[in-house]
């Protein structure tokens, strides 16, 4: 037996893409792991397909509870494992099936409390073919080039902390909680709590975690309540970086809540929702004094001035932007 890793993936309503994801786990190279299945109180028929898959394979552990959100039921995986490590995956995503042996690898190697590989977005229509395409051959995630960051590194280097990806060891991964509070951000928030405890980090040169991406997830997303959790575990880091001294991070999250800002406040313009466009008002009116700040790049400047001063002028550059994403999207062939 070598290291045991355990796969937490929180299950809220996702019959339709849950065997994908679980599938992905199951062929993985890396033989000595535990997949627990957090059924969240789904009301679609999950929690009976996580048993199911569990009486078939006895590597995936069922813990069914009522529901509390995706925070706790984390929360409840970190209780439960019982793996050297933990990674975290959404029941809608997928991985390479040679991602935990190549971060297990990267772990040993470089000593690091946390390691971490690239997300690649793919579009839910053809998701699952894609990733099957991406699969086919072992070369895809040879796994030899890496970097490896001290803490400072790491603090500033994955400044965007999504939790996908992620592979970290048990004793740092169970010494945070996920915030139960905040609805969205939380993931964020959990890493950079390790990261801030001093991890260093090893990052792998090469997309291994699959995230599916939906048409209308942006405009889900875009709730008062959701916007204000974000930006809670936004200002939460600003607070804590600028703490301790560390004013380049400081400003680089600076710059990420004021593009949060500008971009919720025009999707409050593209949804006509006078409530979203009044709350981003009211976030700008608290955060006006960084916005003239030297250290706040001018690109993100001119997007928070055509938002909220010349809407027209965004409106016209964010067509141009889409209109060139999607042409990179079709040269990428996914």
């Amino acid at each position: 037996m070598g290291r045991k890793i355990s796969v937490i993936v929180p299950v809220y309503n996702s019959a339709p893409y849950l065997n994908f994801c679980v599938e992905s786990v199951l062929r993985q190279t890396w033989a000595d792991f535990e997949l627990l299945l957090i059924a969240d109180g789904p009301t679609d028929g999950s929690e009976k397909l996580c048993e199911e898959l569990a009486r078939r394979d006895r590597r995936i552990r069922f813990l069914p509870r009522p529901h509390q959100g995706v925070s706790a039921a984390r929360n409840a995986g970190l209780e439960a494992a019982e793996g050297e490590y933990v990674f975290f995956l959404d029941s809608d995503d997928a991985i390479h099936p040679r991602l935990l042996e190549r971060l297990l690898e990267l772990a040993e190697r470089t000593r690091a409390v946390v390691t971490a590989v690239g997300i690649l977005e793919l579009p839910t229509e053809r998701f699952e073919k894609s990733v099957s395409r991406l699969c086919v051959s072992d070369e895809e995630l040879p796994g030899k080039k890496y970097r490896y960051l001290n803490q400072e590194e790491a603090l500033q280097y994955l400044r965007m902390y999504v939790l996908g990806g992620k592979f970290i060891r048990k004793s740092a991964a169970c010494g945070v909680k996920f915030d139960e509070n905040l609805s969205s951000g939380e993931d964020s928030k959990y890493v950079y709590q390790i990261l801030a405890d001093g991890a260093d980090a090893a990052v792998l040169y090469e997309n291994g975690y699959y995230y599916r991406k939906y048409r209308e997830s942006l405009s889900k997303e875009r709730s008062i309540k959701a916007c204000g959790s974000l930006y809670e575990c936004y200002e939460y880091i600003c607070a804590q970086e600028k703490e301790a001294g560390r004013e380049r991070s400081f400003f680089t999250w600076k710059e990420i809540v004021l593009g949060q800002i500008a971009s919720w406040h025009v999707e409050g313009h593209v949804r006509s929702d006078p409530d979203l466009i009044s709350y981003t008002l009211k976030l700008r009116e608290e955060n006006k004094g960084f916005i003239g700040k030297k250290q706040i790049d001018w690109k993100t400047k001119l997007g928070y001035f055509l938002a909220f001063y010349c809407y027209p002028g965004y409106q016209v550059c964010y067509i141009l932007y889409k209109k060139l994403e999607r042409l990179w999207a079709s040269e990428d062939g996914t």
